[in-house]
């Protein structure tokens, strides 16, 4: 189980870059409730629902989801694969069908096939303290089966892309993570859909306990590409205390 509070840093509060259930993450603070269930202890197999409570509800846009859910295979430890299916789009528990609502928006979530796999020893070497810390990466496959187009709201289909991101790991309890994306085709990239994205913060050693971490998963954009208003500073990304008990 997990329970979060989130903190968005963004300064505007009106929501200018989504389209249909399909944009960047809230300008409300919310708070969560996850429930992760595996058929056994260690098991890769997983089912998960996260639900979110708005405490400012009238900045909840309308792509901003009331739960989002993902299942699939998937395993933490280096050369293991994974292939998941997870979706944070506008879902509603309860749905204005003549609004153009749904509670599931199932065919626009995404799924994604990945590796994770350690550094090598002459990497490690060289970026690596030695103490120990630690850094694992992975490389995932992504595919959506239909999105939604910001320029005049449409919803079309087949969208691929790939990111490469790695996690750095202090024996303390602090951390950081980079993860960069690659879209074959430009023209399916959103402005919420980022070029790359990042997060530090600390959590206790071992399993469970409270985090403290700020992440970005705004629509950043590398230094030679313009990003749109709103998405891609510092600003955009948000707070986030979080509580994981194992059970």
């Amino acid at each position: 189980m997990r329970l979060a509070f989130e903190q968005p840093l963004r300064r505007s509060h009106t929501p200018t870059n989504g389209s249909g259930v399909q944009g960047p993450r809230a300008s409300a603070p919310t708070l969560q409730a996850s429930v992760r269930a595996r058929p056994a202890a260690n098991s890769p197999w997983f089912a998960q629902a996260t639900f979110l409570r708005y405490l400012r509800s009238e900045r909840q846009a309308p792509w901003n989801p009331d739960f989002t859910y993902s299942f699939g295979y998937q395993s933490f430890a280096p050369g293991t694969w994974s292939l998941v299916y997870a979706n944070s789009t506008g879902t509603r528990l309860h749905p204005n069908r003549a609004a153009g609502e749904s509670r599931w928006n199932f065919s626009q979530g995404e799924w994604s096939i990945a590796h994770r796999f350690a550094l090598p020893a002459s990497v490690r070497d060289a970026m690596l303290v030695g103490d120990g810390d630690d850094a694992t990466c992975v490389v995932q496959g992504h595919w959506m089966r239909r999105y939604t187009v910001a320029t005049g709201g449409g919803v079309q289909g087949n969208k691929k892309f790939a990111s490469l991101g790695c996690r750095y790991t202090r024996q303390e309890g602090l951390f950081t993570h980079f993860t960069a994306f690659a879209y074959p085709e430009r023209g399916q990239q959103q402005p919420w859909d980022p070029d790359f994205t990042y997060g530090f913060g600390w959590s206790p050693p071992g399993t469970g306990g409270l985090t403290i971490q700020y992440n970005n998963y705004s629509g950043n954009r590398f230094p030679w590409r313009p990003h749109r208003p709103g998405e891609g500073l510092l600003s955009s990304g948000s707070v986030m205390l979080e509580w994981i008990m194992e059970w």
